[in-house]
């Protein structure tokens, strides 16, 4: 799926992206149950890999 976007709505999205993967990694300190942590933490690697990908469009 593809779908385009300003370089305004990039900014934003990398911005909120960034604010998503901080409050991620405070959840996955404070979560007790493996499998959730587990899920968290792939999830956590999908949102920094969008993350470099959308930072190189920016550049």
């Amino acid at each position: 799926m593809q779908f385009e976007v300003s370089s305004q709505e990039k900014e934003l999205l990398v911005a909120l992206l960034h604010r998503y993967v901080s409050e991620m990694l405070v959840e996955i300190r404070h979560t007790h149950h493996r499998e959730f942590r587990d899920a968290l933490q792939k999830d956590e690697e999908v949102v920094e890999s969008m993350l470099d990908r959308l930072e190189k469009t920016i550049q």
